[in-house]
């Protein structure tokens, strides 16, 4: 049997039917896969991106060489802290003091009751 353009080929509708529904289902099926792995790779894409933004900040935010080093709420309460130190240190300075006055009346109190 030899095939020419003359030849003649008889197919029952349904099954080409069939096929032609067979071939969108394919033709469906690639798209929505090829678009699948298109989001993936850009999603990748972008999670390495995000993923070397955040390593290199990890590594310069703590050594002050990204951004200005703190932020403003930052330095505000460095700021705070170093006058709570301040405070403190008077606080304890104030103490001493009232330690030595103590002594002292202490002292000029018994010299008091000995010349009773």
């Amino acid at each position: 049997m030899e095939i020419t353009e003359d030849s003649q080929l008889s197919i029952p509708i349904k099954n080409l039917i069939m096929m032609g529904v067979a071939i969108v289902m394919a033709t469906a099926a690639y798209f929505t896969l090829e678009a699948r792995i298109v989001a993936i790779e850009h999603d990748r894409q972008m999670r390495a991106v995000e993923i070397k933004k955040n390593s290199e900040f990890r590594e310069l935010w703590p050594a002050g060489r990204w951004g200005s080093g703190a932020l403003p709420a930052d330095a505000e309460q460095f700021l705070r802290i170093e006058g709570h130190d301040r405070d403190i240190e008077k606080l304890y300075a104030l103490r001493e003091e009232m330690v030595l006055l103590k002594i002292e009346l202490g002292a000029l109190k018994s010299q008091i009751e000995s010349s009773e």
